[in-house]
This record gives C-alpha cells, sequence and structure tokens, in this order.
C-alpha cells in the first residue's frame, strides 16, 4: 500500500529577519505523489525521500516493534534542519510504503516498484525505515532499474541480516534474499558489512557470510584502523563496481548515542565513526540509492536517535558526488 506525502508533517521554525539565508527543510520540501505519473528533470540534483512504514519483518524476527514509525519521527527531526541548497537542488517527499495486512512480500516489491520510479526519473532516493526488511525490496528497484550494471552492498550494521528462514522474509533476511535472487539473475552478490558485533550473530551466521563470500569489519577492529586504512578497504571493494546501495542501520551505534532501535546494540560505533565512514564511501561517487534502517521511536530518548538520523540524511545530501 501507497501513502501520497504529506505537507502538515513538515512544519517549524521560521527565521523572519534572515530572509532566504533562514531557510530551513520545512521552507523548500516539495510534495512528490508517485501514485501519479512523475516527470523527469534532467541537470538537477533532485532528493526525494520515501518512508517505508513497516516493522513486520522486526515483529518475524522477534525484535522490538514500533519502528513503523520511523519514517515519521525522522522526517520531524529533518524539519527543521537548515538548507544550504543552491537553486539547481531540490528536496521532495515521496510518500510512504505502508504494510497494514502483515503481507511482507508484497510490499516489498512495491517498495521496489517505487524506488526504480524515482532512479528512471532522475531522483536520488533516500528511503526511511521501518525494518531492515527495507533492504531487499529496494535492492529490487535498484536492479530494475539498472540489470546490465554492477550493484554492490555496503551495510554499515551490527548484524549481517543473513538469517536463512525458508518460511518467510524478516528483517534478519534481507541480504540473503538478496544473494539468492542474484544467484537466480546470475549475477555476482557484492556485499560489504561494517560495524559488525560478534556478540549480535551466531556462528551459522559467520559461515554463511565466509559461503557467501561477505567482506566484513568488526567494529573491533574499525576502532583500531586509520582513516587511511579504512579508505584503502572500502575503495578496493567499490573498484570493480558500477554503483552502490548503501543501506545504514541505526543499531550499528552504540546503544548509548542510539536507543531508538529495534535491536539495541553495546560496543557500538560513536556517531562520528559513521559520518566518517559515510563520508569515505559517499566520496567513491558510485552511491546510486541509500536508506536508513530500524529506527524506532517507541524507545527513543529524547529524540535523540530520530535527530542522528536526520543529521545522516543531512550528511547524505552534503557528500553526494556525481555518480560515475
Amino acid at each position: 500500500m501507497y501513502r501520497s506525502p504529506d505537507r502538515n508533517i513538515w512544519r517549524g521554525r521560521t527565521d523572519k529577519y534572515d530572509g532566504p539565508d533562514g531557510a530551513r527543510w520545512h521552507h523548500v520540501i516539495q510534495m512528490l505523489d508517485l501514485s501519479r505519473p512523475i516527470a523527469s528533470a534532467p541537470g538537477q540534483k533532485k532528493f526525494a525521500l520515501l518512508g517505508f512504514c513497516s516493522d513486520e519483518g522486526v515483529r518475524k524476527n522477534f525484535g522490538r516493534r514500533g519502528a513503523s514509525e520511523g519514517p515519521y519521527a525522522i522526517r520531524k527531526m529533518a524539519a527543521n534542519l537548515p538548507w544550504h541548497g543552491q537553486s539547481s537542488v531540490s528536496l521532495f517527499d515521496a510518500g510512504d510504503v505502508l504494510c497494514p495486512n502483515g503481507n511482507l512480500e508484497t510490499v516489498q516489491k512495491l517498495l521496489g516498484q517505487k524506488v526504480a520510479t524515482l532512479l528512471d526519473t532522475g531522483y536520488f532516493p533516500v528511503l526511511l525505515g521501518g525494518g531492515h526488511e527495507i533492504a531487499y525490496g529496494h535492492f529490487l528497484g535498484a536492479f530494475a532499474h539498472c540489470p546490465d550494471k554492477k550493484i554492490g552492498i555496503i551495510n554499515l550494521d551490527a548484524h549481517f541480516d543473513l538469517r536463512n528462514d525458508p518460511h518467510a522474509p524478516t528483517s534478519g533476511t534481507p541480504f540473503l534474499q538478496i544473494a539468492n535472487f542474484l544467484a537466480q539473475e546470475g549475477k555476482p552478490f557484492d556485499y560489504m558489512c561494517l560495524g559488525i558485533q560478534p556478540s549480535g550473530n551466531t556462528t551459522a551466521l559467520y559461515k554463511t557470510a565466509h559461503r557467501k563470500k561477505v567482506k566484513y569489519l568488526e567494529a573491533g577492529t574499525l576502532f583500531q584502523l586509520s582513516t587511511a586504512e579504512i579508505e584503502k578497504v572500502i575503495h578496493k571493494f567499490a573498484k570493480p563496481l558500477d554503483h552502490i546501495y548503501l543501506t545504514i542501520c541505526l543499531d550499528v551505534m552504540d546503544g548509548a548515542f542510539a536507543p531508538g532501535v529495534s535491536a539495541p546494540a553495546v560496543m557500538g560505533l560513536a556517531p562520528q565513526q559513521v559520518a566518517e565512514l559515510l563520508r569515505i564511501i559517499m566520496g567513491t561517487g558510485k552511491v546510486l540509492t541509500c536508506d536508513i534502517a530500524e529506527m524506532n521511536p517507541a524507545f527513543d530518548q529524547d529524540n535523540r536517535t530520530a535527530k542522528l538520523a536526520a543529521n545522516l540524511v543531512f550528511r547524505i545530501m552534503s557528500e553526494l558526488k556525481p555518480t560515475k
């Protein structure tokens, strides 16, 4: 189910004496209704925020419910962000994909269709979750947009999300779903996961990662590496790829910084480390589309996690380089 964007969400402060220089996101954002045909606008840098209001996969994965309200919470915190864009940059709210009846497979396909529409018409999608089941549908859309290109995945996450569940997709299965889909298409599975927590992944998950030739760095390793060393690892992974799908699970950060998630981490990354990883990944010039997953306002404190998520969206837009 798709829900058109709601302009009333975008409210905030107005600094009436600062003129255009006082603009904030709620002043400049435009509504983009994906239930209608949308026109392409070549030459513009257009960002489209698309919500994924589902935590059905979290429920099936025995996580904490509440992530279906994540997109609203992120938008609310983003509304007051300062607008630093130029006339060639536009910001759109593209509404939400909902999962009202628990039919996750159908909703993931619908999400893929909406992502493909945005990419086909020249938008840079930034998806707001919602559980990490967002990843499978998101990847389907990226693949539909450019099936002949080599798309790699970089996931900032405490978990591999490579669970093998033959009965139903969950928030823990999306990357194995992607691997199986690509195998059917005769395509390679290029997946890198940064921030893995040994205490959050079973031996079976590590074995699956090794079998699928997943590249990964544990959180403890990231603490020890220099920026130059991390850049070398990421650029080596990105070099043979045409595009990167970037997905950020908020539980990659320590629970002290991001309490509002479905599965909070201990000894996770600090926000500054995630921001630096984001800078390096965006700097490859190959990021085609991205999302932020597992925002759960039911467990947030003082909107701490929602503010972090909104700040990550801000940084993604600031760091975006033209795709190569």
